[in-house]
């Protein structure tokens, strides 16, 4: 998986993975590209791997969730930059998150949501 992850990201077929199994719900799979000491500072909290679950978890039984135009700003092996658009609830957001990469894996993520 790690090696995979790693190219994947390097030409977009990491988002694709990770979108497909987001939309078919499969948990699993999209828990499976974050390292098992995963932490996320998002909105001044600072988020394990299970609090991810839980967001993904709840983002998956949404009615009207829909994330799209994922777009790859940087990667070099140890560090991944993206941005995407989402819609929650009825509401428009773009997200930037800064990743950093270990053993393959999303180890350490920043997230910056704002509503358009």
């Amino acid at each position: 998986m790690s090696e995979n992850f790693k190219k994947g990201f390097a030409d977009n077929e990491g988002f694709k993975k990770f979108a497909e199994a987001f939309d078919a719900k499969d948990l699993e799979t999209c828990m499976s590209f974050f390292h098992d000491d995963f932490l996320e500072i998002e909105d001044m909290q600072l988020l394990t791997k299970d609090d991810l679950r839980l967001r993904l978890e709840a983002d998956m039984s949404r009615q009207n969730y829909i994330s799209w135009h994922f777009e790859l700003h940087f990667y070099n092996g140890s560090c991944v930059i993206v941005s995407s658009k989402h819609k929650r609830d009825g509401v428009d957001y773009n997200l930037k998150t800064l990743n950093t990469i270990k053993d393959g894996l999303i180890f350490r993520s920043i997230n910056y949501m704002e509503a358009l």
